[in-house]
């Protein structure tokens, strides 16, 4: 299959099973390396193959004055290889050229999972904006394996000086994740005064050990079990995003529709905090979206994603649900049966 996208509005509908969603997943592959409805490559692949290819290109721009072309080839035992313009090349850059934000049915785990799906909300921001953040990252990851690994192993004379470097370590990961919670609410605040100004919503972070307390005095504390379990029990690795309407889990007094609603602006500020702090805008990848979105929420969200001017692909079982102008130019309609693209 082969498919030429507007640069903003594309619409791809058909029945269920056609390969709409196919589509978003492949492009969700090659800039993020994973599909975001299944971790198993086989899934992915038909039974009769070991292995799929998809190539893409990234058309001139101001950022990108040469058209980039980008390929990936994953087989079953997820062996892959990734190429920019002809040349081997990094995960970490691919999802850098192109930031890929999703609004599908299971976006609703960002409210109703544990805490590893809002830290993965936060730590997409901070990897598209801030330039230290991903050997931040890393660092942290590394030194807590470290501790983990004396935790197991019982030789505790290391520990201080492995608490020591992981406090180091966890303090500038937690700054950078309290800051962009701080940067994503008041644009959260604006983006819902025009999707859904019914919806009154707070975020907070929690850093991953108690507010009263200092990271090194909650490690000190949690030593005995630390030890009995062989992991760290505090630290950013730990830490939550709360988000509440009107003092309440919002996960547990909001309808599905207003939850829907909710994620799709808080992927919508992610996207005007990139673009505040890179000049580079994301691709968003909405499936289906009309499900369990009223009339409103729809021309809501779809009138706000035409003021951004940026590139979306969203699918659909009947263009009329998305109120489809045949005569607006910068749109483009694709009916997909069978996994074919039949006009």
């Amino acid at each position: 299959m082969k498919i030429a996208l507007h640069p903003e509005q594309n619409i791809i509908y058909g029945d269920n099973g056609a390969g709409k969603t196919s589509i978003l997943e492949a492009i969700s592959c090659i800039f993020l390396g994973k599909s975001f409805r299944t971790s198993q490559t086989k899934n992915l692949v038909s039974s009769a193959h070991d292995r799929f290819t998809i190539s893409a290109t990234i058309m001139q721009n101001e950022r990108h004055p040469n058209p980039m072309r980008i390929g990936m080839e994953k087989q079953t035992d997820n062996t892959e290889q990734l190429k920019l313009n002809g040349d081997k090349t990094y995960r970490s850059k691919a999802a850098s050229l192109l930031p890929i934000l999703t609004i599908t049915p299971q976006s609703h785990a960002i409210l109703e999972a544990g805490p590893a799906e809002r830290r993965q909300f936060i730590n997409w921001g901070l990897f598209h904006v801030k330039q230290d953040f991903l050997s931040v990252w890393q660092e942290n990851k590394k030194i807590l394996q470290h501790r983990n690994a004396l935790l197991r192993s019982g030789q505790t004379s290391l520990l201080p000086y492995w608490d020591q470097k992981f406090e180091e370590a966890a303090t500038k990961l937690y700054q950078l994740h309290a800051q962009y919670v701080e940067e994503i609410n008041p644009a959260l605040q604006k983006i819902l005064e025009q999707l859904a100004p019914n919806l009154s919503i707070e975020l907070q972070y929690h850093a991953g050990w108690p507010q009263h307390k200092t990271l090194a005095e909650s490690l000190k504390d949690n030593i005995v079990r630390d030890l009995k379990y062989g992991y760290t029990s505090s630290g950013p690795h730990r830490a939550d995003l709360i988000i509440k309407h009107q003092n309440n889990n919002a996960a547990a007094v909001l309808s599905r529709g207003q939850q829907k609603a909710l994620v799709t602006a808080l992927r919508i500020a992610q996207g005007q905090l990139l673009k505040q702090a890179t000049e580079k805008n994301a691709l968003y990848l909405l499936d289906d979206l009309p499900s369990e979105l009223d009339i409103n929420y729809r021309e809501n969200v779809l009138n706000f994603l035409c003021e951004l001017k940026v590139q979306t692909i969203i699918t659909t079982i009947n263009p009329d649900d998305l109120a489809f102008n045949h005569s607006n130019k910068n749109q483009n309609l694709f009916h997909i049966q069978n996994g074919a693209i039949i006009d």
